[in-house]
């Protein structure tokens, strides 16, 4: 086989002071072993060559000098002493500096061993309140997979106890990830910062680089703003779509095409708005009409500022708080707050949230609420529900509401309610005055019965001989009869939320600014006197 030329031997320059002819053993080093990290650069020579895996036998020698100008070629073994002699020979550009040392020794195994002990904890970080470990909270998955490759290497390092595995190592916890000989020098490189810097962590700069059109344009993100509260309640990201294709907003902000449904919807979270289901708030029906408020303010919350002397208070822990001994008014009976409670229970009320095995199937089931079942009580913040101490006696009625059921709750009920809640509080607890507090719904309120009604008088006159007025009526239908027993339900802590709506009618908020200070202090019977400076921070006015 013919010697082949050799390629580009005119174009070698700059090889230094120190190129000397060596044996070829030198020269060609063992393939893997070398890691040029754990070796120093050696002060005698200036340059080295590297045997790298090539195909057909042939050898690809690289030639690194003091000016690193590298030469690369592909030779027959018989050549390599030509090219040696050649190098040898060659008279080299004086005066050419030599390059710093970037040798960096390794790290300590005790260094090692104090990172790896942070580094899993920073992994897995101990629970607050419990045993075992908690989940990783300092970043994404990218950033744990990395921190898993150096808790990996760290061990290694550790375990073999000699600081001249630190290349190999790096490169065998690669291999380990499936990757190559760049993410072992990365793998150190992070490695070495967190050893450093225990706050050096490999993050990725992932969605750093790029910032959102809405905060580039804060004008855009103005506009749009004011764009979507125009619209009005049922506001949609359809909406940013149409407003930024008008022709003059592309113009003015330098949009060469209209913007797609997902990102308005993207920037719909900018604007901080959340597709989710309408958050519900107290029911305000009728609280600010006119008779209403005067009942309120002139009638009810009067006479409840005169009980409430004689009434037990209880602080936001729920202690109880003593009457002071220089009390105004002579002391009473103590006063005890009933109220009157409904709820409506329906026949398909369920939960629907639970733990489901894998292997349950969907279910038929009914459609619509099913037979509702009302339950009416009285609770107070004393004695909870009311019943005798025995508990065989009970205030609590079950009332089937419906036309062809037990008919309606209405102030016929709600008389026979009361009188059965006065007569077991007079047997059993004859040394308390007992207030009862009903809503004021439509159905709990009855005229006098010789007061005049329009519902009750005749449309034409009356023939001699019929009843004008008494129309008897039954308070229950056929089928109705009021059934009392037992059901397990919790006490009721109705006393500390009704004081505290009482107390903002007091100091004359109106229903959104009651339901606002309740909703902040819900663990206070009365408000702060500050309440009306902090309805103004907020912006919730009277006339709102």
């Amino acid at each position: 086989m013919p010697k082949r030329k050799l390629r580009n031997s005119n174009s070698i320059t700059n090889l230094g002071e120190h190129a000397q002819k060596k044996p070829r053993e030198q020269l060609l080093r063992t393939r893997g072993a070398g890691n040029k990290e754990n070796v120093p650069p050696s002060t005698a020579e200036s340059f080295h060559f590297e045997a790298l895996p090539s195909c057909d036998s042939t050898e690809r020698i690289s030639v690194w000098s003091s000016a690193s100008f590298v030469v690369s070629m592909l030779q027959e073994p018989e050549e390599s002493s030509a090219l040696l002699q050649h190098l040898a020979t060659y008279s080299p550009v004086p005066n050419v500096s030599q390059p710093a040392s970037s040798f960096r020794p390794p790290p300590s195994v005790e260094e090692a061993c104090s990172a790896l002990k942070d580094l899993k904890q920073l992994i897995r970080p101990p629970r607050k309140h419990s045993r075992g470990a908690g989940h990783f909270v300092a970043g994404d998955d990218r950033l744990l997979s990395r921190l898993w490759q150096m808790q990996m290497f760290l061990t290694d390092y550790v375990r073999s106890g000699d600081s001249k595995q630190w290349g190999a190592l790096s490169l065998r916890t690669a291999v380990r990830w499936e990757k190559g000989i760049h993410t072992a020098r990365s793998l150190r490189t992070w490695t070495r910062a967190f050893l450093t810097d225990r706050h050096e962590l490999p993050l990725t700069p992932e969605n750093t680089w790029t910032k959102s059109l809405l905060e580039k344009r804060p004008d855009l993100k103005e506009a749009i703003g004011e764009h979507l509260q125009s619209v009005g309640k049922y506001v949609r990201a359809l909406d940013i779509v149409d407003f930024m294709a008008l022709p003059a907003n592309q113009v003015k902000y330098g949009l060469a095409k209209p913007i797609s449904l997902s990102q308005a919807q993207v920037w719909m979270r900018h604007l901080d708005y959340r597709w989710t289901k309408t958050p519900n708030g107290q029911f305000v029906d009728g609280h600010e009409r006119a008779d209403v408020v005067e009942y309120r303010q002139s009638r009810f919350l009067p006479a409840i500022a005169d009980y409430d002397h004689f009434a037990r208070q209880w602080n936001k822990d729920g202690t109880e708080v003593s009457l002071p001994d220089d009390s105004p008014r002579p002391r009473n009976r103590r006063v005890i707050y009933w109220h009157h409670d409904e709820s409506v229970f329906y026949a398909h009320d369920r939960r629907t949230r639970r733990w489901v095995h894998k292997s349950e199937k969907a279910v038929p089931r009914a459609k619509g609420e099913g037979a509702s079942l009302m339950v009416a009580d009285f609770v107070s913040a004393e004695h909870g529900w009311l019943r005798s101490p025995d508990g065989k006696e009970s205030a609590r009625v079950l009332f089937r509401p419906g036309k062809n059921r037990d008919g309606y709750f209405t102030h016929e009920e709600i008389l026979a309610h009361a009188t059965t809640a006065i007569d077991i509080l007079s047997q059993h607890y004859p040394d308390e005055q007992h207030v009862f507090i009903f809503d004021n719904a439509p159905t709990h309120l009855k005229r006098a019965a010789d007061a005049l009604s329009a519902r009750k008088m005749s449309l034409h006159p009356t023939k001699p001989g019929k009843p004008v007025f008494g129309v008897d009526q039954m308070s229950n239908d056929a089928n109705g009869n009021k059934h009392k027993r037992r059901v397990p339900m919790a006490d009721g802590w109705f006393y500390t939320r009704a004081h505290r709506f009482m107390d903002a009618y007091r100091r004359g908020l109106n229903g959104k600014q009651a339901a606002w200070a309740a909703k902040k202090y819900h663990s206070h019977r009365v408000l702060p006197n500050n309440i009306l400076e902090e309805l103004d921070r907020e912006g919730i006015t009277s006339e709102d």
